[in-house]
């Protein structure tokens, strides 16, 4: 029920486009504490992770929103950018046209691309990103395929799992 809630506030505050200020008032309650958060230690990236379709319009809107509180603040907006299984079912480029606050997407593989950016490597060089450079838009290289049996198993110990914003925690399920 939470997840139709949000998803419906979403959808209203992106078709709105500051027609009608009824839908920005309802999203921004639910949006402006996390925003204040990832905002206070004035980051320069920002990963949104969309593993599935129903993410999409949430994360959008918290990238428009975190662009407007920027604005607010007299400061810069994070560089937004887009990963996930779920964005293998999308049209990149539209998305990425359509949508501003969006500065760029990781497609396929992630992980290596994710890490690289992280470190503060030239886009230009980082695997399956898609990115606006002025008018036009970049398709790197896709990075290749990961070995599973190369990979870290998954580490939850630190997670503040009674701090996530879901009714119960959700996590992968991982196997042999």
């Amino acid at each position: 029920q939470l997840r139709q809630l949000w998803g419906a506030a979403a959808r209203r505050y992106l078709e709105a486009e500051g027609t009608r200020p009824e839908p920005e008032l309802e999203l921004a309650a639910l949006l402006d504490p996390l925003v204040e958060r990832l905002v206070a230690d004035d980051p320069e990236l920002l990963g949104l992770s969309v593993v599935f379709p129903e993410q999409l319009l949430p994360a959008l809107a918290l990238a428009r929103r975190l662009r407007q509180r920027a604005a607010v603040r007299g400061r810069g907006a994070p560089l937004v950018v887009l990963g996930g299984a779920a964005l293998a079912a999308l049209e990149i480029d539209e998305l990425l046209r359509l949508r501003p606050e969006i500065d760029a997407a990781l497609v396929g593989e992630g992980e290596p691309g994710a890490a690289l950016l992280c470190a503060g490597a030239a886009w230009e060089t980082v695997p399956g990103l898609v990115w606006r450079a002025s008018a036009d838009l970049r398709h790197n290289r896709r990075a290749p395929g990961v070995a599973l049996e190369t990979l870290l198993p998954p580490d939850f110990s630190g997670l503040p799992l009674d701090r996530l914003f879901s009714p119960s925690p959700v996590l992968p399920l991982v196997f042999s």
